[in-house]
């Protein structure tokens, strides 16, 4: 039972000295240490658990994911007057899809590069990550960013100049 629970208790059973001092005790918390934490398995990132959640079966009754999309102007960059994009707090892991229009430049031998942790552990804002675009100029290019932790992530696009 909470403390503020037994002091209640207490005054119901008219007993008021011994609320004053349930109510006076400093809260027990439990702070885990060295010697009570498990080595067999490592501590999962914010990253980590993302990629479980979307990994996972679906089960009945799951809410449907949240996908927010990101759509990039020709050449791989935010609208000008959007270069921040604000995202909600990710409470529910969600997937922010980044969107190039089929046939813009970055098609051709595209690569997006981020400091977004893409293959899970901690975040590094120095240590960048990159995934090759598919070479297609016939439908519209998607790159799922599973978001499962805040943070100001960046990203750009390299791609081959037309000349």
């Amino acid at each position: 039972m909470s403390g503020v629970k037994e002091a209640a208790s207490a005054l119901l059973h008219g007993h008021p000295q011994e609320a004053a001092a349930i109510l006076k005790e400093k809260p027990k918390l439990y702070i885990p240490t060295e010697s009570t934490l498990s080595h067999d398995q490592p501590l999962k990132t914010p990253a980590d658990e993302g990629i479980d959640f979307f990994q996972r079966p679906i089960a009945q009754g799951d809410a449907p994911i949240q996908v927010y999309e990101l759509k990039l102007e020709e050449d791989g960059g935010p609208n000008k007057d959007r270069a921040y994009t604000r995202l909600p707090p990710p409470y529910t892991p969600y997937v922010l899809r980044v969107t190039l229009d089929a046939g813009t430049p970055p098609c051709r031998n595209g690569v997006f590069k981020t400091n977004f942790p893409l293959d899970g552990g901690q975040f590094d804002r120095t240590k960048f990550v990159e995934r090759k675009l598919p070479t297609v100029f016939s439908k519209p290019i998607q790159i799922d960013l599973p978001i499962s932790q805040a943070g100001a992530f960046v990203y750009w696009i390299e791609y081959d100049s037309p000349t």
